[in-house]
């Protein structure tokens, strides 16, 4: 059951928001705790005054112009990681080298047989023949190393394990983007709720410097689904649910009581930052959430209307991560 901040003044679409969060819920896995920090017991107590704060700014805001309305009710932002806050292709090239370091030096009948290239063919065919993991990238490259180790006739279960952690060790020693822990602690100083929603496998919480930044983060492989899938994003919001509950509880008297939902947050109030236009724009547009495309220079020319396919546009276009606090 998912338990969520709760208002004095309730709309009558409340609870149908808690049944359909708990259904995605249980689809997932049934529990929020896992896409908080393993090690948390809840927030810090000036993260809760910090979002309890800016709580009060948003509903006692008295500007006027619907413009300034608009932009003062974005509550909670969530990334996009590869390629939006760290160099994807980059960081991937470099754990896939390090796991076959690992492998030319312990297996190296295998690094024999499946060298880099082919060792993506492997993953892809495990994808087609193993179509409901998928979206799990962990659970691919485990298992095209138990079919490589397998054929080249080494142990499995312990070469399956460190090789990967080989691979996963260099995959969370991120390479940031210059503008990334400036403009991502900007809006978490604001007191904004801050998450993060991946398809890929990198542990935010294992990276250097960026997992003190986030509130939850939220993998494809523990949503079930990958972006643009309506599950990630409705994970999210059930997530912001749960961070304003426990901001609530501790600061009680401190309740916003404009507004008819009071702690609670709606899609519409949350933005997802990302650099795809099929998983991050069009994913979050469909979940009810506000979409910035951030385009490093990639667009190739490309409209924004058919890029990759997707028809729906953005709200706002960024080249960077610094831009996104300046627009609020």
């Amino acid at each position: 059951r998912v338990v969520v901040a709760a208002s004095r003044e309730l709309s009558p679409v409340w609870p149908f928001l808690i049944v359909g969060a708990s259904l995605i819920l249980m689809q997932s896995g049934g529990s929020l705790k896992r896409f908080f920090p393993p090690s948390s017991t809840g927030l810090a107590a000036d993260r809760k005054r910090q979002i309890a704060a800016f709580m009060r700014t948003i509903h006692t805001d008295t500007k006027s112009s619907a413009e300034a309305s608009s932009k003062m009710r974005m509550k909670a932002v969530t990334f996009d990681l590869d390629d939006t806050v760290w160099k994807g292709f980059e960081t991937l090239q470099n754990a896939h080298a390090n796991m076959f370091r690992w492998l030319e030096e312990n297996t190296p009948k295998t690094a024999e047989k499946y060298d880099s290239n082919g060792f993506r063919k492997l993953m892809g065919s495990m994808r087609e023949k193993h179509p409901s993991i998928a979206h799990n990238f962990t659970a691919l490259r485990k298992k095209a190393l138990e079919v490589a180790f397998e054929e080249t006739g080494y142990e499995v279960k312990e070469n399956v394990e460190n090789a990967f952690n080989a691979f996963i060790t260099a995959r969370n020693d991120v390479l940031l983007y210059d503008d990334s822990l400036r403009a991502v602690k900007a809006l978490r100083d604001r007191g904004m709720i801050v998450g993060a929603i991946t398809n890929g496998n990198a542990d935010v919480w294992e990276t250097k410097q960026m997992g003190e930044l986030f509130d939850f983060a939220i993998k494809a492989e523990d949503a079930g689904k990958p972006k643009p899938s309506k599950e990630p994003f409705e994970i999210a919001v059930a997530c912001c649910r749960e961070v304003l509950k426990d901001v609530e509880a501790a600061h009680p008297s401190e309740e916003p009581t404009a507004g008819s939902l009071g702690w609670n947050v709606v899609e519409s109030e949350i933005m997802h930052v990302g650099d795809c236009l099929r998983s991050d724009v069009h994913g979050a547009k469909q979940a009810g959430f506000f979409a910035i495309w951030i385009n490093r220079g990639a667009n190739g020319g490309k409209s924004l209307g058919t890029r990759e396919g997707v028809e729906t546009k953005p709200d706002f276009v960024v080249r960077g991560l610094d831009e996104i606090a300046a627009k609020l």
